[in-house]
Parts: C-alpha cells; sequence; structure tokens
C-alpha cells in the first residue's frame, strides 16, 4: 500500500472538524494504514490495536488528536488553489513527496503570497 498525501489531507480535515473518518470510496483498511502513517510522521496522537484471533485479525487506529505539527500540515495545506498547484508539480516531478518536504513547499509558496 501507497502513502496518500491527498488522503492524508482529508483525513486531517475530518480530525479538526470532529468528523467520521470515512471517506466514499476508500476502504478502512487503507484509511487505517494512512492513519497509522500519520502517527509515524508526527501528525497524529492514536493508538494502534487488533481486533480478532491469531489467524484473522485486523489492525484499527484510534486518533486522540492532532499535533501541532499536524495543525501546521493541514494550515499548509488549507488553500485548495495551492493545493492542486501541489498535486499537479509533483505529479510533473514524478508523483513523489514527502510530508516534510510538502510542508517545505507549501510553506514556501505561502510565504511568497504574503510577502508580495
Amino acid at each position: 500500500m501507497k502513502r496518500d498525501l491527498n488522503l492524508i489531507r482529508t483525513l486531517l480535515q475530518k480530525i479538526e472538524a470532529e468528523q467520521s473518518l470515512t471517506v466514499a470510496g476508500i476502504t478502512r483498511v487503507t484509511i487505517d494504514f494512512q492513519l497509522l502513517l500519520m502517527i509515524e510522521a508526527g501528525l497524529i496522537l492514536g493508538a494502534q490495536y487488533r481486533e480478532g484471533n491469531e489467524l484473522n485479525n485486523t489492525t484499527h487506529v484510534l486518533v486522540q488528536r492532532l499535533t501541532n505539527k499536524g495543525y501546521d500540515f493541514l494550515e499548509l495545506s488549507r488553500s485548495q488553489k495551492l493545493w492542486t498547484r501541489f498535486l499537479t508539480k509533483t505529479a510533473k516531478a514524478g508523483g513523489g513527496m514527502t510530508i516534510e518536504l510538502a510542508s517545505e513547499v507549501l510553506h514556501s509558496w505561502l510565504k511568497r503570497l504574503i510577502l508580495k
């Protein structure tokens, strides 16, 4: 499974708004995987738990809250115009992007807009 920054952004928005962490067309397994990545990246606080038995179990994630880093990423990616531009440029560059680099790029664009 791959990291999906667009889904991560959507999940951050839902956590901030205290909405259900369901997304049309996205499985619970995929959402839980992205949530685990978000915990590892320091964007959210949460816990992983397993449901089922030794032979057939499913991993789920309980989200506690956004971290300061999560709020920062959310603020940097809040503008749909900048986010769309970011996704377009990322696709042209080959499609791969880390959360840290995404934050740096979005930060530099926002800074330029503010200083105009």
